[in-house]
């Protein structure tokens, strides 16, 4: 009980200060940030917490706030544009009904973002994945995890955009890892779901190099866990988990000493600044 107390208290002091332009670290897949042994928070469909998710006004406050990677979600609309959605409606999300797939860009442009009472930005309307990815260009990498989209469609929109080195693709198996690599070699990928060596083996074995690997549901057993993040590394993988598989706030100095690179988190605000003390 008292430890948890003193590593309450210590976050309810950390400082939010946001980190400036300039302090933000250019991306490259060549070694996904460039000359840096950082952690890195990766703001899970933006900051959320100021701003309705999926918006470009929560990428701003993620971005501003300090996140070097911002994870979207992808879908396809009636006509065929890539929109920034998670749900398969936009029922939940906006002021409007229906499955997205079923929807035209001008009718989903024509529907309000909803937004809380305490989140004081313009109104949004759902981002295009260009738009997207226009706005967070030069600011922070950006975690595509493709709902309903496909790899000819994303890897245009990408190109197009000139993100193809600040954009990775979340995938679920091998056989996608290979159709985004057939399109283009040089896409990065993130392996998702990732549980043991064999399935980091199996990845190698299909498309040769993996930038990042996503673990989730990490064993109780520390002692695997380190095994699977050092190997994972060896092959030359940046190493991202979750923030629900960390215990939240009080997992992560236990996860961080296991040599994760990353963490995905709903809470930038406790997480930035706790990360900005270690990193430097």
């Amino acid at each position: 009980m008292k430890l948890f107390l003193l590593i309450l208290l210590n976050f309810m002091f950390l400082s939010s200060q946001a980190y400036s332009y300039d302090e933000i670290i250019h991306v490259n897949f060549d070694n996904v940030l460039i000359n840096s042994d950082d952690v890195i928070a990766i703001a899970h469909r933006g900051e959320v917490k100021l701003a309705p998710e999926n918006t470009i006004a929560a990428f701003e406050f993620a971005w501003k706030l300090g996140a070097h990677s911002i994870e979207i979600d992808v879908r396809t609309t009636k006509d065929g544009h890539l929109v920034i959605m998670h749900d398969s409606t936009v029922d939940r999300t906006t002021d409007g009904t229906g499955a997205v797939k079923e929807l035209t860009l001008d009718e989903i442009k024509k529907m309000a973002i909803q937004q809380r009472p305490w989140m004081k930005h313009p109104p949004q309307k759902v981002p295009t994945l260009k738009e997207a990815l226009l706005f967070l260009r030069d600011k922070t990498l950006v975690d595509l995890d493709i709902k309903d989209a496909t790899p000819e469609n994303t890897i245009e929109v990408i190109e197009n955009s000139n993100m193809l080195e600040s954009a990775y693709i979340d995938v679920g198996s091998v056989e996608e890892a290979e159709k985004w690599k057939n399109i283009n070699p040089y896409i990065a990928i993130q392996a998702g779901d990732i549980k043991n060596i064999e399935m980091v083996k199996d990845y190698i074995d299909a498309i040769g190099h993996v930038e990042i690997y996503e673990l989730e549901g990490l064993r109780k057993d520390s002692i695997v866990s380190k095994k699977l993040i050092d190997y994972c590394h060896d092959m030359g993988g940046e190493v991202h988990i979750p923030e629900k598989d960390t215990g939240f706030f009080l997992g992560w100095p236990i996860i961080l000493k296991l040599g994760v690179d990353g963490i995905q988190t709903d809470n930038l605000q406790m997480l930035i600044p706790y990360l900005n003390r270690l990193n430097n």
